[in-house]
């Protein structure tokens, strides 16, 4: 197995997606904000800064990675949701691999937003 074992789960997260509500600024503007995805909250992980690889792999397609977050199950992530994190911290998923099927770790690769 790689990454950290089960033992170093010592974060929690949550899982938010962008939601767009129209015309509620006043403008009559589209107006998006984060909001947290029912039944992802307070989910148990172990965040650790991106490896070489992972960096080298998404540098390739132009794209900044600091950080990766592992879970024991998979989550249902898109592309530029977010994990906020207990410590205050915020991630903006670039990517994930899941090989959970492998009994693995589904992990989830980010670029940090906010530092906590």
């Amino acid at each position: 197995m790689f990454g950290p074992s089960l033992g170093f789960f010592d974060s929690t997260a949550t899982l938010s997606r962008l939601q767009t509500s129209e015309g509620v600024d006043g403008s009559g503007a589209p107006v998006t904000s984060y909001l947290s995805v029912v039944d992802y909250d307070d989910l148990i992980c172990s965040i650790q800064p991106a490896g070489g690889s992972v960096k080298w792999y998404y540098a390739q397609r132009q794209i900044e990675v600091t950080h990766e977050v592992f879970f024991d199950v998979m989550i249902p992530v898109r592309l530029g949701d977010r994990f906020e994190f207990s410590n205050g911290r915020i991630l903006t998923v670039m990517g994930w691999q899941n090989e959970c099927e492998q009994n693995r770790l589904f992990v989830v690769h980010g670029y940090d937003v906010k530092q906590g």
